[in-house]
C-alpha cells in the first residue's frame, strides 16, 4: 500500500467516491475505494491499518445496522459511517453496532472531513500497538495537524466579514474601514503563520521520505 494511502472508503456509489476523492486533493491524501465488503481484496484491504475507513450504511447485500455489523468483524480499524440518513436512530444504531463517528453525506465539507479522519486516526493509533506502519501514520497524523491549523487560520482570519465582500461600501464606512485595516494587519500575520506551517509540513513530508 502506498505511504500516502491512509484512508479507506467502502461505499457503492462512485460519483459519491470521486466527491470524497476531490474533497482529500491536494492534502496528501490518497484514498482508496472499493464498493464490496465481500470480495476477498476488500477484505484483505481491511486487515491492514489505515487512519480511518469510510463506510456506507448501504453496501450490498449489507443494510443499515447489519452494514456496520459485517464490517467490524472485519476490522479493527477506526469506522466512520457515511450516510444520507439524518434521523437520530440511524446514527445510535451505527455507533451501538461498533462505528466510531457519522458523518451526513450532504453536511461534509473538507474541513469537517480532515478533521474527522485526524480524530479517528489518533483513536486508531491509541488503540494500536506501535509499529513501523504505525509510527509512519503518526508523522502523517502530524502532517494533516498542519494542514489543519493553516486551514483553520485562513477561516478565522476571513471572519468575521470574508476581505473583499462589500469592500468599496465598507471603504465608505468608518467602522468597515476599520474592519479592512484590522483584516490587513491580520493578513500579514496569517501570511507569516502559513510560512511557518508549510516549514513544519515540509519537515514532517521530509521525516516521512526518510531524509534528514
Amino acid at each position: 500500500m502506498p505511504d500516502s494511502e491512509l484512508v479507506l472508503l467502502i461505499e457503492d456509489k462512485q460519483s459519491f467516491a470521486d466527491e470524497v476523492r476531490e474533497m482529500l486533493d491536494g492534502t496528501g491524501i490518497l484514498l482508496t475505494h472499493v464498493d464490496t465488503l465481500e470480495s476477498a481484496a476488500a477484505q484483505e484491504l481491511l486487515r491492514r491499518d489505515w487512519l480511518c475507513i469510510l463506510l456506507d450504511l448501504n453496501v450490498p447485500p449489507h443494510t443499515g445496522k447489519a452494514t456496520v455489523i459485517r464490517a467490524r468483524q472485519l476490522t479493527t480499524n477506526s469506522i466512520v459511517v457515511v450516510t444520507g440518513h439524518s434521523e437520530t436512530e440511524y446514527e445510535v444504531d451505527a455507533i451501538t453496532a461498533g462505528a466510531d463517528d457519522y458523518l451526513l453525506k450532504h453536511s461534509i465539507r473538507r474541513d469537517l472531513l480532515i478533521r474527522t479522519i485526524r480524530v479517528s486516526g489518533a483513536r486508531h493509533l491509541r488503540r494500536s500497538g506501535e509499529n513501523e506502519h504505525t509510527r509512519h501514520l503518526r508523522a502523517q497524523m502530524k502532517v494533516l495537524t498542519e494542514i489543519g491549523t493553516v486551514m483553520t487560520e485562513i477561516r478565522d482570519w476571513m471572519r468575521p466579514t470574508p476581505f473583499f465582500s462589500g469592500f468599496f461600501e465598507r471603504l465608505g464606512d468608518e467602522r468597515g474601514r476599520k474592519e479592512i485595516g484590522e483584516q490587513v494587519k491580520g493578513f500579514a500575520w496569517v501570511a507569516g503563520r502559513i510560512l511557518i506551517e508549510v516549514g513544519a509540513i515540509t519537515t514532517a513530508l521530509r521525516a516521512l521520505e526518510g531524509n534528514p
